[in-house]
């Protein structure tokens, strides 16, 4: 079996990647191509979409070539993706096979520098395709294991798309429809400066969890007529606060705080950071829209006054597709139906909990006040 392996980070995959796979199909003759996305590429750490969100981009833009697919491999591990590894495990899992481990010629300079090249070019004769700006050498360690291949003509760059995508302009010549249509309906690659900035206020879990609450709040607002974009910064931003000590959250509260402070709500430290959260918004990411602000501010307690975004931001946090509880699963049924009721369902689980003796005196009222509103679906 001739098989190949298309190894990077496809953040996005784009036409480019594809121009290539198809030119080493075909001249290599190749069985089959696989693509193979990283999860923690060593020499580039900021990866900015999240490993399923990359596989299923690769996955629509393959979809319609029965030669190509796609390896998980690398992308569940919790180990750096080193290359000698996965062709290890490929080599096991198909017996052996011929590999054509396909790389840009960039890669020329430093593969002797990778993690044990030795076996790399052991197990597979490594393609180095040209590409505009790169002029293949001939002259290095391992040559006599390399192949080269010339695939000019496509000057398309992961980063320049996610620089486009940021910017508001067109990608359409860069990338298929089906991963344009993804990119744009999971909000990739915007507000990026704003999660890059994110990463260093709470820890890598929080982080994805944001990114949930994020794209569930956007599934909301377009299903209740509310602004995607603020339904997603919203999101993103959410629980900007949560790694930040109460002692700090108090002291922000007492030098900058804007809001009204609700009924003992400094005696419930976990919640705390709802309020903080808008002040650190405002302070540190520069948000000056009030109802991103409010969004953020009222998603643990709420509100009588919530605003429908405020709603959407509240039910986003508690039924991520991550989260885990009793009474989740009836909560994610009902979120796309009425988003009082479920506000109100919440609540009652809440209490279950921990009795209503022991609940915030605002979130009492806020169920009572829900109540009386029950019909009205946000």
């Amino acid at each position: 079996m001739k098989l190949g392996v298309f190894g990077g980070t496809f953040d996005p995959v784009h036409k480019g990647h594809l121009k290539i796979a198809e030119v080493a199909y075909s001249q290599l003759k190749l069985d089959k191509l696989l693509f193979v996305p990283n999860n923690l590429p060593p020499h580039k750490p900021g990866v900015c979409s999240l490993a399923e969100q990359r596989l299923e981009m690769i996955k629509l833009a393959i979809a319609d070539n029965p030669h190509f697919d796609v390896e998980e491999y690398e992308l569940w591990s919790k180990k750096f993706s080193y290359t000698y590894r996965t062709l290890s495990y490929l080599n096991e899992k198909y017996k052996n096979p011929e590999m054509f481990f396909i790389s840009g010629a960039d890669n020329i300079r430093t593969i002797e520098n990778w993690r044990r090249p030795d076996i790399i070019f052991r197990l597979a004769k490594v393609v180095f395709v040209s590409r505009p700006g790169y002029e293949l050498d001939y002259s290095f360690k391992y040559s006599d294991r390399a192949m080269f291949l010339n695939c000019r003509g496509l000057d398309v760059s992961s980063t320049r798309i996610r620089e486009k995508v940021a910017a508001g302009r067109s990608i359409s010549k860069s990338v298929p429809p089906a991963v344009e249509k993804y990119i744009k309906e999971n909000f990739l690659y915007k507000f990026d400066d704003v999660k890059e900035k994110l990463k260093k206020y709470i820890n890598p879990k929080r982080y994805r969890h944001s990114l949930n609450v994020a794209l569930e709040a956007v599934k909301l607002a377009s299903i209740y007529g509310v602004d995607t974009e603020k339904a997603y910064l919203s999101g993103i931003l959410h629980d900007c606060a949560k790694d930040v000590d109460i002692a700090d959250q108090l002291e922000l509260i007492e030098n900058y705080n804007e809001f009204e402070l609700m009924n003992d709500e400094l005696a419930f430290p976990k919640i705390v950071h709802a309020l903080t959260g808008a002040i650190i918004a405002k302070r540190d990411f520069g948000i000056e829209d009030r109802e991103v602000l409010s969004a953020i501010r009222y998603h643990t307690l709420g509100s009588k006054q919530m605003t429908p975004l405020d709603k959407i931001i509240f039910v986003a946090d508690i039924i991520e597709p991550e989260r885990q509880y009793e009474g989740v699963e009836e909560l994610r049924r009902i979120a796309y139906e009425n988003i009082n009721k479920t506000i109100i369902a919440s609540i009652d689980i809440t209490i279950g909990y921990i009795g209503e003796q022991k609940a915030q005196k605002d979130i009492i009222e806020l169920r009572k006040y829900l109540k009386e509103r029950e019909n009205e679906l946000i």
